[in-house]
């Protein structure tokens, strides 16, 4: 089953077995939606599509849990949407899918800091699922795009150098920090060969306003008010010709 845009707001704002995602998680959504959309258009793919799989690769934060990849996994396959959606839930927190090279240190094994946030993976079933999964699985370009977009936003798009900061100011240096930052810019480096100019030709003024406002904010909220997906001035809402595609 496809997944529309309307949908997809819909679970973004309306949560997941009456849990909300906070505040910070639903901006971000929207500003990975955004940025996808754009590089994807700019690469000959469809936009529509890599915005609708922007708003849910988050969905499993409204779980409130530290597995939020597999728990969104989980949950669109439980709805019954197509693979793609349950995978971008998965692999938008694994670069090149590499169980180790995430902001959160090392899935496999033991962390020198602390216990990595992703592999609370409390059973081994889990923590085998994602590592088998992460082994047989092809990335598709949707999925690069979301993961380097992930990586450019916050609550709105501040670029590639500001958004790996935040991250590891926020949730430390680890062993696999220097190659998951180096392996970031690779993927920025082929996405930019592909739509023919850099990501500062297509976001820098937008990221220039964005961190000069001042009111970008990098820390995750606990919870807040609910916010609208969409700003109607900035965004067409296409959603009207996907409501068939749903069904299909």
């Amino acid at each position: 089953m496809k997944l529309t845009r309307k949908k997809a707001e819909e679970l973004l704002n309306n949560g997941v077995h009456w849990k909300k995602m906070p505040d910070a998680k639903i901006k971000h959504s929207i500003a990975v939606a955004t940025a996808a959309k754009k590089i994807a258009q700019r690469c000959n793919l469809d936009g529509k599509h890599a915005y609708v799989l922007g708003l849910i690769h988050d969905i499993g934060c409204h779980y409130g849990s530290d597995q939020h990849p597999l728990e969104g996994y989980i949950y669109m396959k439980y709805l019954g949407y197509d693979d793609e959606y349950a995978d971008i839930c998965l692999t938008h927190s694994f670069l090149e899918g590499d169980p180790n090279c995430t902001a959160e240190g090392l899935l496999v094994e033991g962390n020198n800091v602390r216990p990595n946030r992703i592999v609370p993976y409390q059973n081994e079933p889990d923590k085998k699922f994602v590592l088998d999964f992460l082994k047989n699985h092809n990335y598709t370009p949707y999925e690069k795009i979301i993961n380097l977009c992930d990586l450019m936003c916050s609550d709105k798009i501040v670029g590639l150098d500001a958004r790996m900061a935040d991250l590891t100011s926020r949730k430390g240096v680890f062993s696999t920090t220097e190659r998951h930052i180096a392996t970031a810019k690779k993927l920025q480096e082929e996405l930019e060969r592909q739509m023919g100019c850099t990501m500062d030709d297509l976001f820098g003024k937008e990221i220039a306003k964005n961190l000069a406002s001042g009111d970008t904010y990098f820390v995750e909220q606990k919870q807040g008010k609910n916010i609208a997906p969409v700003e109607k001035s900035q965004e067409k809402d296409d959603s009207s010709d996907e409501e068939e595609a749903e069904n299909s």
